[in-house]
């Protein structure tokens, strides 16, 4: 091969590698997506999950597990899942076989299921957090990270209950702007307010501005403070 033909060899074998190099950084080789509403196992919590949705598994085949395995502690992880149902005969089902095991007639009155729930002193199943990790995330991917380390929670996880919106779904008051008390003037005297005081600092919070966001976040002395109504 003389000096020219190399020299044309290695230009074009140099601007195919250079080509290949391109299209491999513009149409990288896609890494595997995980689904993060799909329940990591088949413990037995995964069958509450399934009832919940028809796209994880056959509904009635969960319930029947549910039925066999049944356990103290199932009767909060039941209700939870009876709550996204939406075929009338498989929730019938369910809110009967609640009935059965907890010996009370309260229908579907997801309501008055979860007040008694509260009022009884009941054990808690051993995978309940996690089926509560899990369960959350098939509703908003973003829920699954409410429940990690709650070994140490210092609220009874069975009274977080899902307020049919996802994560914002109603905006939070974001660090609101603040004013002096007397030019709150739109403020009446019969008007409930919150107020916090932290470090020397005030915050008053106007319960008719937080029932349109139910939420309110700010930093109060230095401290990240969440209130919620």
């Amino acid at each position: 091969m003389n000096r020219s033909k190399l020299i044309l060899f290695s230009a074009t074998f140099g601007g195919l590698i250079i080509a290949l190099v391109m299209i491999l950084y513009l149409f990288p080789n896609p890494s595997p997506k995980v689904d993060v509403n799909t329940p990591p196992s088949t413990a037995d919590y995964y069958r509450f999950i399934e009832l919940a949705s028809p796209n994880f598994g056959d509904q009635q085949v969960a319930l029947d597990h549910i039925q066999t395995t049944w356990q103290p502690g199932s009767e909060i992880m039941l209700l939870e899942s009876l709550r996204r149902v939406k075929d009338e005969a498989i929730r019938e089902s369910g809110y009967a076989l609640l009935s059965q095991k907890t010996g009370q007639a309260i229908g579907e009155d997801q309501r008055a299921w979860f007040t008694w729930i509260w009022n009884q002193n009941l054990p808690t199943h051993p995978q309940y957090a996690a089926f509560k990790r899990d369960f959350y995330a098939t509703i908003d991917p973003r829920f699954e990270s409410y429940f990690h380390n709650v070994e140490n929670a210092k609220i009874q996880l069975t009274e977080i209950v899902w307020g049919s919106v996802a994560q914002d779904g109603i905006p939070p008051l974001n660090r609101p702007g603040m004013i002096s008390a007397k030019e709150a003037v739109e403020l009446d005297d019969s008007n409930v307010v919150f107020g916090v005081v932290l470090g020397g600092e005030a915050r008053c919070y106007p319960k008719r501005i937080l029932a349109w966001h139910e939420m309110v976040k700010d930093r109060i002395a230095g401290v990240d403070v969440c209130g919620v109504y």
